[in-house]
């Protein structure tokens, strides 16, 4: 996880039993995510997430691995458990390779929930998925995946569709742009009250930076066409710690 990234603050005050897993799986993912990011050869890259659906099935059906960052999360706990969600990530980015600009909101909106959602239901990982509410899972999964990509928007416009992107691109309404986000996040209301969401804990403290950084895009008045969207790395330290299961 990069030094002083959401991520690596989430991580870095979960449960220590779980640390390491937890900082596995993002790895994965962010893996995942980059062979679908613009593709020099699409084949390939679909080829590339076929070994990856292989080596999922063979690590984790008592099979032996074959990538250092499979032997790795193996060797942290992960279980046959992992084997849907996992393969469920890498079908939303094969999805993305093929489809590269969504045509509208709701596939967007599902897009989200496949990646991000499936990502929070993994981070149940070494438990039982069911110790969980994978229906929040899987909002706000959505949620903070969606709130990722329109960070990076500057980066990737045809994320979005045409007309939502005209609105982002709109630099001389603000009212606008908001409309945009708002059509395009389906936010999860009761996000507000995350320590009593039962979700995995790395999960809820990535949902927290991903509300304080929400608030940052709409004080900035929602300008992602020219600039990646950030916070400063003691922002992102303390929204974490702060963000701890209602007692």
């Amino acid at each position: 996880t990069p030094l002083g990234s959401p991520a690596y603050y989430a991580v870095r005050f979960a449960p220590e039993r779980t640390r390491e897993l937890h900082a596995l799986l993002l790895a994965w993912f962010d893996s995942i995510q980059s062979i679908a990011q613009s593709p020099n050869d699409p084949g390939v890259a679909r080829l590339k997430l076929d070994w990856w659906r292989n080596e999922i099935t063979q690590s984790l059906g008592n099979g032996e691995s074959r990538h250092p960052l499979m032997t790795c999360m193996c060797t942290e706990g992960l279980n046959a458990e992992a084997v849907d969600p996992m393969r469920a990530i890498i079908d939303a980015s094969e999805q993305q390779i093929r489809q590269p600009e969504l045509s509208t909101t709701t596939a967007f909106q599902q897009s989200c929930r496949q990646t991000g959602g499936h990502l929070f239901i993994l981070m149940s990982q070494p438990h039982r998925a069911s110790s969980y509410n994978s229906e929040r899972c899987m909002a706000l999964g959505g949620y903070w995946h969606g709130v990722e990509l329109l960070r990076l928007f500057s980066n990737n416009p045809s994320v979005v569709t045409h007309d939502v992107r005209d609105m982002l691109r709109n630099a001389n309404d603000a009212g606008q742009r908001q409309t945009g986000f708002d059509r395009l996040l389906s936010y999860p209301a009761t996000a507000k009250k995350l320590g009593r969401e039962v979700i995995p804990a790395v999960a809820r403290r990535l949902v927290a930076v991903t509300q304080a950084l929400h608030k940052r895009m709409a004080k900035a008045g929602y300008l992602v066409n020219h600039q990646t969207v950030q916070r400063a790395p003691i922002a992102n330290l303390w929204t974490a710690w702060r963000a701890k299961p209602s007692r």
